[in-house]
């Protein structure tokens, strides 16, 4: 059955025929077929008017013409689906009888005086995602009030341009973005939270124990922070509504990382190798073996490598070092270079002195050679905002 005849048949429901129920019954049948591509001659000719009178009557009953009911009812339904948590812009214009994206753009704006995807971004009511422990959580769109507990990582946040009204930041380089950011407290501070008024708490692996009555003030996300920097980078923008902010950010860090390379193979011979440690004020020495902080930009496919014998170690479950025993460091340190991280509450030179006093230490190849590198433990931060740090000076580094 073709548009003309289902037309007809609801200008023809059975009952006597009447001018104005005809016309009623044509605009239920444009309330149901908004999508479709209908002219006023055609309703006329099914309501068996002419047009000028079928136009006056619908004005009565409507408060309005044809056309502008018909967008009326096309522009109700696209915001109804632009507030779903997936609406896609150009996928919504099509579903209520606009082919031309542009034109729905310009339509949509012209008649809320807003842009679609601005629309999408300020009216969705809520967000699914998945948080790391498998939770389905719905989170509210265009938050503005966002507590982050996880000082490790805070910086993803913060490229993302979010500054949070709580987090955890007394450990936390002084930044501009920060400055009105209250502390919560390490433990996280229940009372301190509830006073800030979140809308969305994001809450880290350790802070997730404050889950249950966390949630009876705002909802809840909880958040990997042991996860690779590109997972933690996607997962925020898949919760925040920022994930073309979250993939540019990656794209723009892998290719600075690329081209820092490029000018600085240089300075290495081909396969040559490079180990990370960590040297704290207790005397313990540490072996990085993750590539994350300093590690993932050495160990890029054009940088250092991992000498076999670093490759074959493995860290406890959930650790990121692997402890060295002092008097073996002959055995598991044959890298040809050394970047060394020593604690804040350490100096270079005592980290230095301290670490000549090991057996074996003097003896191995990258300490013979010169090449170890003495770095405060700040530069090995894991979080988007220090790998930037880290990438503008990385050069300065290793000189």
């Amino acid at each position: 059955m073709d548009q003309e005849q289902e037309l007809r048949l609801v200008a023809e429901d059975g009952k006597a025929w009447d001018p104005r129920r005809s016309v009623q019954n044509s605009i239920l049948y444009l309330e149901q077929n908004y999508a479709s591509v209908l002219s006023v001659q055609s309703l006329a000719d099914a309501a068996r008017l002419p047009r000028w009178q079928y136009l006056r009557v619908f004005k009565q009953l409507t408060g309005n013409t044809p056309s502008g009911y018909l967008t009326y009812l096309r522009m109700e339904k696209a915001k109804q689906l632009l507030r779903q948590p997936e609406g896609k812009v150009w996928e919504i214009g099509l579903q209520v009888g606009y082919r031309d994206e542009q034109y729905f753009y310009r339509r949509f704006k012209q008649v809320t005086g807003i842009a679609p995807g601005e629309y999408a971004r300020l009216n969705r009511i809520a967000l699914q995602v998945t948080d790391w422990r498998g939770n389905r959580c719905n989170v509210p769109l265009a938050s503005r009030r966002i507590i982050y507990d996880d000082a490790s990582t805070l910086g993803d946040l913060l490229v993302l341009g979010i500054s949070p009204v709580g987090a955890n930041i007394r450990c936390y380089p002084v930044t501009e973005q920060l400055q009105e950011t209250k502390e919560i407290g390490f433990p996280l501070e229940l009372d301190k939270v509830r006073a800030l008024q979140p809308d969305l708490v994001l809450l880290s692996r350790y802070g997730y124990e404050h889950a249950e009555p966390i949630s009876e003030m705002a909802p809840i996300v909880g958040l990997n922070e042991y996860a690779p920097m590109e997972r933690r980078m996607l997962k925020l923008g898949e919760i925040l509504d920022l994930r073309d902010e979250a993939q540019r950010w990656l794209h723009a860090y892998s290719e600075r990382r690329e081209a820092i390379w490029h000018k600085l193979r240089s300075r290495i011979e081909p396969g040559e190798t490079a180990a990370v440690l960590y040297y704290t004020d207790n005397g313990d020495l540490y072996l990085l073996h993750r590539r994350r902080g300093l590690a993932k930009i050495l160990y890029h496919p054009l940088g250092f490598r991992m000498s076999e014998k670093h490759g074959q170690l493995r860290p406890q479950r959930g650790s990121y070092y692997i402890s060295l025993d002092p008097k073996r460091l002959a055995v598991l340190l044959h890298a040809d270079r050394l970047f060394v991280f020593y604690r804040s509450s350490l100096s270079e030179a005592k980290a230095r002195n301290e670490l000549h006093r090991l057996p074996d230490w003097d003896g191995l190849p990258a300490v013979r050679a010169g090449k170890v590198y003495y770095l405060h433990e700040q530069w090995n931060g894991e979080d988007a905002l220090c790998s930037e740090a880290v990438l503008e000076h990385f050069a300065d580094f290793w000189e």
